[in-house]
Parts: C-alpha cells; sequence; structure tokens
C-alpha cells in the first residue's frame, strides 16, 4: 500500500507543470515587531538541499522565553515536544500536500542553532525529517542550510515554511529587504521606523582611579532588549584620557588583509570584548589594534564570529581619543562591553588631573531616526598630588683629558613620572668644554638622541640622530634631533627638535632647545628622559682647565615650573696638556721710524694646535716705546664703550684672531676705553664673526729709565686660539710714541709672558722686526769718480740699485731701489 501510495503522488509529479519561484510574506511590516514569517518556495525540479539566506536584521530567536529546545535525538525519534514548536512546515509533490511543524533543536557542537522540519503524512504519520544548521553571517544575515534534502521518495516541487512571531523579529530598518533561497528570491518590506524605540546608554570603568598612570578600562554600551540595532557608534574618550605610549612596547600590528583572513596575529591584542545577545546570551572575543590606528573586534560564539572594524581618531591639539564603528552589523544586543588592558602596556592613559571626567557616545540607529547622545563619567581620585618638579641631570664623557677631543660627551636630563612634563631645555656648558664648527657643514651628523616617554613602568623609548645646522635664534650654530616616531606598530612621524647653540663671553657654550613637544600625531609623548649625545670624531673638545666646573642646566615645566640643576665637570691630566706658545712682532713703518714718531706695532701669538688655550697674556713692549699721555685723555668713556658710540679717535689699531672650532677668524677694532669711571684707559676688544668674545687689556704705563708699557689680558676665555694678531695702525690717534730712533742703537725686545688654562707659564721674548728703515748710503771719491755703497736699512731687503745723481748744496742725490720694490732717495755727503 505505501509503495503504491507513493508511486502514485510521483506520478502526479511528474504530470505536473513546473516553475521556479519563491514568494516571502509577514503578518507585519511594523519594523522591529514580531511577525510570523512564511517562505513559500516552488521548485522546477526537487532539490537535492536548500539554502535560505535571511536578510540583515531579521532574526529568530532560539532562546525565546516560554519555549524550549529540543535534543536532536528527541526530534529524531519524533517525541519533541509542543513547547519546542516555532513554526509549521509543507511539502508538495504533485496533487499532495504534507504538513508538519518546524521545532526548535539543541543546536549541534559548532553550531548556534538548529531547526527540525517534521513533514507528516494526514497530520499523523511521521513521513520525512529535515534538520536545518543555522549560522550568523558577517553582516547580521541568518543562514539556514539543509545539507542534504530528504523528501521521502517525494518528487518535491514545493516547499513552504511558516516561522512564528513567538520566535521571528523583523529588522529595525525601514524599506524592503531580501530573502534568497536555492538562488531564487523575493522581498517583503517594513515601515513604521520612527516608532522604533532607541533608548541607548553607555557606561564607563577603570581599572585604577589614579592620575596619569596607564590604566585599563571598560565602555560599556547598553541597549534594552526591543530597541533598534545600533548602525554606528562613535565614542569621544574624555579629555585627558589618551593613548599611553607605552602600549607599543611588544605590540604588533593587524593588517586588513590578516583580519579579514587568518586573523590577528596574538602580539596586536590590546583587549577584550563582552557581547551579549538575547539570542545567543554572553558571546566573547579579543580587541586587536590594527594597522593606521584601527581597532579591530572579532565577537566569538557556537558556530558564529562578528568581526567589527573601528577607526581611531586622535585631536592633534590635545590627545583625545574618538573611536568610530560603523555599519555595524544588525545583530540585537543588550551590552556591548570593550574591555582595553591594563598594566605596564595599557592602551589609555589617564588623565593628568582629578575629578569627574565624561565620556560621550553618539549612536545612530538602523531605524533611520536621529542619533542619540549618551554620556558616562568616572573620577580620577588617586595620586592627585603632583610630586615635586625635580628633573635630574648627569654629565659623562670617553675621556676627560683636558685640551684634547672627549669622544662622546652625553647629557642626560631625568624627570619623575607624574610630575610636570618637561617643556624646554637651556644648558649652560662649561668654559672650554666646546665643539669644532671648522668643517662641518649644516646636515652633518654629529650625535644621537634617546629618550623614554609614556608614564608607568614601561614607557617607550625613542632613538634618533642629532644633525648640525646653521645659526638659530642669533646663536653660532644649531643642533636639530631627529627622532622617527615609529615604534612596532604604531607610526607617528618624525619627531624633530631643534636647539640653538651660543657662546657666552666666558668662552661657555648655551644650548637652548624649541619647545619640547607634548603631542605627537595626537599621542602624548611626556618624556621621562632625555639623553643627547654627541659623538662625531673630534667634535668636542675637553676644557684646557682642570678645575671644578659644572654643567648648568634650566628646566622649564610645561606650567610653568622652573628647576635649576647642574652636574660636575672636570677635565683631568692637565700636566699632559702641551703649552708652546709662540710670540713675533714688528715695529715701525716708512717715515715712523724717527724719535717722536707713533709707529705702527704688530704683535702675533700662535699657539700649536692640541695644545692649551691661553688663559692670561701679558706683553711687555721695547723701552723705545713710550705714552702720549694727552692721546690717553682721548679714551672712549666706559659708557660710550658700552653703547657702541665710540669716536673715531679712540680706535687705535685692529686684532684678528683665528681658532680651530671655526671656519673664518673673529676681527675687532683696538679700541682705547677707560672700562669704568677713574680706571685707566686699557684696550677693548669685541672679536667679532660668527661669535663674539669681548676682551679688555689694560695698559701700565713704563716706570723708570727701564720701565716698559706693559699690556694685560686678562681672563682670556677657555676658546683655543691658534693665532692672536694685534695691531696698533700708529699715526695720529695712537698713544704710542718712539723715545730712540727705531733703526739706530743696540736692538731691544719685546717680552712675554704667556699662562694656559692648563697652569702651565711661558716666559717668551723677541726682537722686534724693525720696518721702514733707509737703506745706508756711503759715498766715496776714487780717481776723480764718485763710488756709492749701499746696505739694506735695518731689517729691510736687499739692495737692487743705487744710482747717483745731481749734487746739490747739502750732497749728493742717490736714488736707491730695494728688493722690495721699495725705492728710497736720499741725499748723501761724500766721505773724504
Amino acid at each position: 500500500m505505501k509503495r503504491l501510495f507513493a508511486a502514485a503522488l510521483l506520478f502526479f509529479a511528474i504530470a505536473s507543470p513546473a516553475s521556479a519561484e519563491l514568494t516571502v510574506t509577514t503578518t507585519e511590516t511594523q519594523a522591529g515587531d514580531p511577525s510570523n514569517v512564511t517562505i513559500d518556495a516552488r521548485f522546477t525540479a526537487s532539490p537535492s538541499r536548500v539554502d535560505l539566506s535571511l536578510p540583515p536584521g531579521l532574526v529568530g530567536n532560539p532562546n525565546v522565553p516560554g519555549k524550549t529546545k529540543c535534543p536532536v535525538a528527541t526530534f529524531r525519534a519524533g517525541a519533541c515536544p509542543g513547547t519546542s514548536d516555532v513554526g509549521d512546515a509543507s511539502a508538495t509533490s504533485g496533487l499532495f500536500t504534507l504538513t508538519g511543524n518546524v521545532y526548535n533543536l539543541v543546536p549541534e557542537p559548532g553550531e548556534p542553532a538548529r531547526l527540525g522540519i517534521a513533514i507528516e503524512l494526514l497530520g499523523l504519520f511521521p513521513l520525512v525529517r529535515n534538520e536545518a544548521s543555522i549560522s550568523l553571517r558577517p553582516d547580521g544575515g541568518l543562514s539556514s542550510t539543509i545539507a542534504s534534502l530528504e523528501t521521502g521518495g517525494l518528487n518535491l516541487n514545493r516547499l513552504s515554511i511558516t516561522l512564528d512571531d513567538s520566535f521571528m523579529t523583523l529588522p529595525t530598518s525601514c524599506g524592503t529587504h531580501v530573502i534568497t533561497l536555492n538562488g531564487e528570491s523575493d522581498t517583503f518590506a517594513t515601515d513604521g521606523c520612527e516608532n522604533v524605540p532607541f533608548t541607548p546608554s553607555v557606561a564607563a570603568a577603570l581599572q585604577t582611579t589614579q592620575r596619569a598612570v596607564p590604566s585599563g578600562a571598560t565602555v560599556t554600551l547598553n541597549l534594552p532588549e526591543g530597541d533598534s540595532h545600533v548602525k554606528r557608534a562613535e565614542i569621544v574618550l574624555p579629555e585627558g584620557t589618551t593613548l599611553s605610549p607605552g602600549v607599543a612596547n611588544g605590540l604588533a600590528g593587524c593588517s586588513d588583509a590578516q583580519f579579514a583572513g587568518e586573523g590577528c596575529p596574538a602580539a596586536a591584542q590590546v583587549g577584550e570584548v563582552s557581547f551579549v545577545t538575547p539570542l545567543l546570551g554572553t558571546l566573547g572575543g579579543r580587541v586587536y589594534f590594527g594597522d593606521g590606528f584601527r581597532l579591530y573586534v572579532v565577537v566569538d560564539g557556537p558556530g558564529v564570529q562578528v568581526k567589527l572594524a573601528g577607526d581611531v581618531k586622535l585631536n592633534p591639539a590635545n590627545g583625545q581619543i574618538t573611536t568610530v564603528f560603523d555599519n555595524l552589523p544588525q545583530v540585537p544586543f543588550t551590552a556591548f562591553a570593550l574591555s582595553f588592558a591594563g598594566g605596564a602596556k595599557a592602551v589609555l592613559n589617564n588623565p593628568s588631573t582629578c575629578g569627574e571626567k565624561t565620556l560621550s557616545a553618539t549612536l545612530t540607529p538602523w531605524s533611520g531616526t536621529a542619533p542619540k547622545h549618551a554620556t558616562a563619567s568616572f573620577t580620577i581620585d588617586q595620586g592627585c598630588a603632583l610630586p615635586a618638579f625635580a628633573p635630574g641631570l648627569q654629565v659623562s664623557a670617553a675621556s676627560t683629558a683636558a685640551g684634547r677631543p672627549a669622544g662622546s660627551v652625553t647629557m642626560t636630563i631625568t624627570r619623575p613620572d607624574g610630575a610636570e612634563d618637561l617643556s624646554r631645555v637651556t644648558a649652560d656648558l662649561p668654559p672650554g668644554l666646546a665643539g669644532s664648527l671648522k668643517g662641518l657643514p649644516p646636515g652633518t651628523r654629529v650625535g644621537s638622541v634617546s629618550a623614554t616617554a609614556g608614564a608607568g613602568e614601561a614607557p617607550v623609548a625613542l632613538s634618533g640622530d642629532v644633525f648640525l645646522t646653521g645659526p638659530q635664534d642669533g646663536g653660532l650654530a644649531g643642533f636639530q634631533m631627529v627622532i622617527p616616531g615609529k615604534v612596532g606598530p604604531v607610526d607617528l612621524g618624525t619627531v624633530t627638535v631643534n636647539a640653538s647653540i651660543k657662546l657666552r663671553p666666558d668662552g661657555g657654550l648655551t644650548v637652548t632647545t624649541t619647545p619640547l613637544p607634548r603631542l605627537v600625531g595626537g599621542v602624548p609623548v611626556s618624556i621621562r628622559s632625555f639623553a643627547l649625545t654627541l659623538d662625531r670624531p673630534g667634535f668636542i673638545l675637553n676644557a684646557s682647565s682642570c678645575a671644578e666646573q659644572a654643567v648648568n642646566a634650566t628646566l622649564e615645566g610645561v606650567g610653568g615650573t622652573v628647576a635649576k640643576v647642574s652636574a660636575p665637570y672636570h677635565a683631568t691630566d692637565c700636566a699632559g696638556l702641551a703649552f708652546a706658545p709662540k710670540l713675533e712682532a714688528t715695529l715701525g713703518a716708512r717715515g715712523k721710524t724717527k724719535v717722536g714718531a707713533f709707529p705702527p706695532l704688530k704683535a702675533v701669538i700662535t699657539v700649536p694646535p692640541g695644545q692649551s688655550s691661553t688663559a692670561v697674556a701679558d706683553v711687555a713692549l721695547p723701552q723705545m716705546l713710550g705714552l702720549d699721555l694727552k692721546k690717553l685723555a682721548k679714551a672712549c668713556s666706559g659708557a660710550q664703550f658700552q653703547a657702541g658710540s665710540c669716536p673715531g679717535s679712540a680706535r687705535i689699531g685692529s686684532a684678528v684672531a683665528t681658532t680651530p672650532l671655526l671656519d673664518s677668524p673673529l676681527m675687532s677694532p683696538v679700541t682705547l676705553a677707560s672700562p669704568a669711571l677713574g680706571e685707566l684707559p686699557g684696550l677693548a676688544l669685541q672679536l667679532s664673526g660668527i661669535v663674539t668674545l669681548p676682551l679688555f687689556g689694560k695698559v701700565a704705563p713704563p716706570v723708570g729709565t727701564k720701565g716698559r708699557i706693559a699690556n694685560s689680558f686678562a681672563g682670556i676665555p677657555d676658546v683655543p686660539l691658534e693665532r692672536f694678531e694685534l695691531t696698533f695702525t700708529g699715526g695720529t690717534n695712537s698713544p704710542l710714541r718712539l723715545n730712540k730712533d727705531a733703526c739706530r742703537g743696540p736692538r731691544q725686545l719685546v717680552i712675554g709672558k704667556l699662562t694656559g688654562h692648563n697652569g702651565a707659564v711661558a716666559n717668551l721674548s723677541v726682537k722686534p722686526k724693525i720696518v721702514g728703515c733707509a737703506p745706508t748710503v756711503t759715498l766715496r771719491r776714487r780717481g776723480g769718480k764718485l763710488r756709492a755703497t749701499a746696505k739694506p736699512g735695518r731689517d729691510g731687503a736687499k739692495v737692487r740699485s743705487v744710482k747717483v745723481g745731481k749734487k746739490t748744496k747739502k750732497g749728493y742725490r742717490v736714488t736707491v731701489k730695494d728688493a722690495a720694490k721699495e725705492t728710497w732717495k736720499l741725499v748723501v755727503k761724500v766721505r773724504r
């Protein structure tokens, strides 16, 4: 009888015309309301499997209150209770239609839900049983698959399933929605979105409420059951809550391809997620840091994996963090919590000030109604008293040998965690500890810089290079510290800090930075330590003096607090530093060698490279030179000199100094000036070029018959001067007057006593070269003819020719030419 019945069904199925058609109907159209959903499919040929795809937002609730889940074994035995019935089903073969029920089954491992479809003969005898697995797609839609459709031998040409309103809820968005079954589609519509409730709220909790430390944090979005699904979530953390630089330690980035494919690496995880949905209960997941400041969220459950991608935006002015998740899947949830890891590598850093802090969330519903704003607060109430702004300073050098290359010099500044951030650094290096700029063009690398930034136990380490620049802020040169801001996957771009280098009057250098960055790419820097190392070979020279000195620094905080700190420095082995200067001098000029003349005078002191710099230079002039006291009375006053308004009559010479530290020499006029009211006039210099060095030399008049004019330059800065040339131009403004003929009589000495900064003393003496002495011509008459012989004047050039001219009353005119191309016209008497 059974075989006969089946054969009859098969006959009518074959004889019946076939068509491909899908029809979807709902009993309701109000978005977000429960509704019966009927899916009626007609087949051109009996299918072997069924693939059903529901649109996003159309959800079935396997955990609906009042319903039970039927075990699979019970279903297969045909004994599911009515409490697990969630719909009706019918199958048509030819002219025969068989009916049955849809049951909510206990899902198999790895499934979020499972449905059972039982088709019965005459509503009494189970004929066909099929089980449909349920999965959640990435877009939030549900898919149901009957992998091997059992038809009980029937040639199925129609299948209809109605899921009742206790199980199904319509999308919370309005418009047309598409259902697909085995490639065929139909639509249903929803409306009334303005009636869909949307009352979200937000909550926030911190791992610690201590000020200015890395902290774990949890932000939870809450949404009552039955509200519209969330389409877009924008969360703005309170101002002051920033990314912690320490999170970059050991952090790996997750790429878009990894997120979409094989999964993010474990080292990219920065937190966890909790997702509470009435459909599946509470699901857990992970939060990953994505390349380009993205957050990737992966929610896992039985047969469920929801992936969400969010963008993190940082306010470049204050570092405030905004996170945006857009086009979220239409999956209902009652609580969605993002928890960021705490500890040393926490993602977030608590605000640096205490008090109540408020975050805000702007949530946009899929219903299309206006976004809703929600706020939540937390309080920072621990560690509110700032530690004292007590930064530290350390200085070290690879070598401290006086006057010789230091190899490398490192200056390290530290700041206590939690204290006021550093804003600017001004460091005064001791006199003599200097850098050689000679032959170094701008852009030359001269060292390195390293820094640690961030609060907590694991600040991030940064490093970069230091380059020489041209003059900055009126200085002789500058530094540019270039630090790549890339640590792991976090790339903030390049951090650049500039500093000016100025030479002080005492010969020491002052290095002043521009304001240190507080935010880079919206991430707070919060420098904890800062080390500047100058390590270019030969760039830094130690001081020539072995006296105890110090590097002094003025450190400014962002709040205006100023701290002055110092670190000891002193050079060593001054005894091993040579000091062997040389002295040269020239005196006179043609026509300015006689008694009463005001001759030019030039003294040159040279110090071989690598030796101590000069601290004191005492030079005593020959006794033949005296002082014209009337000229001294015309000296420039101290006020005039300081104002730069000395009259031309006070200028008596020039000075040129060359140093191995600079490419170009320093030059200055020599001005006769009184340093202060009531003091004797002296020699005032402002050696200028790329830098300015002031010098003042005291002039002591001669004492007694053997007295000498003494010029003393004391307090010369510890700057190596390879050559120092001091010239008195002579003439009407000069106070130096000859009291003897420089071309006659015994030679006289210029005596020098030079003291190096290393304490060594060099006693020098030199006979000045006399310039301008006329040659000596002798005329004799022999055999009726005049014969002339000529010798060079004192220190003069060799005589090339002598020509005797006409006789005058005083003698014969004689023309002498010498090797220096000088022509001397003399009147000479004939020697008898």
